[in-house]
């Protein structure tokens, strides 16, 4: 069952990670925000599971939650980048938009 708590974990990071490219990279398009919702909805139910059926950690739990961990350590930069194309995006609008009263 402590395999839940990591499968809820996982989707977490996902759904943070999804939430970032619709704002930054790809704002209100409807296949992004059906994965978004999709993700949260599994996130959801793995975290409902997890604490109706107990939250009991095992040694494969924890190995899982640390390799998890690793992983989503990155997720930072990835989102920065994110952010970073939404400026970038931002900056090149405002440039271009001087020409189109020419």
């Amino acid at each position: 069952m402590a395999l839940l708590g990591v499968k809820a974990k996982a989707y977490a990071s996902l759904s943070d990670l999804q939430e970032s490219y619709e704002q930054n990279v790809e704002p209100k398009d409807a296949a992004t925000l059906s994965d978004l919702a999709e993700f949260r909805a599994k996130e959801a139910e793995a975290g409902s599971a997890w604490s109706s059926n107990g939250s009991a950690e095992n040694e494969t739990s924890n190995l899982l939650v640390a390799q998890l961990s690793e992983i989503t350590s990155g997720l930072s930069a990835t989102t920065q980048t994110f952010e970073n194309f939404a400026s970038a995006t931002a900056e090149r609008t405002e440039i271009f938009s001087n020409f189109s009263g020419v």
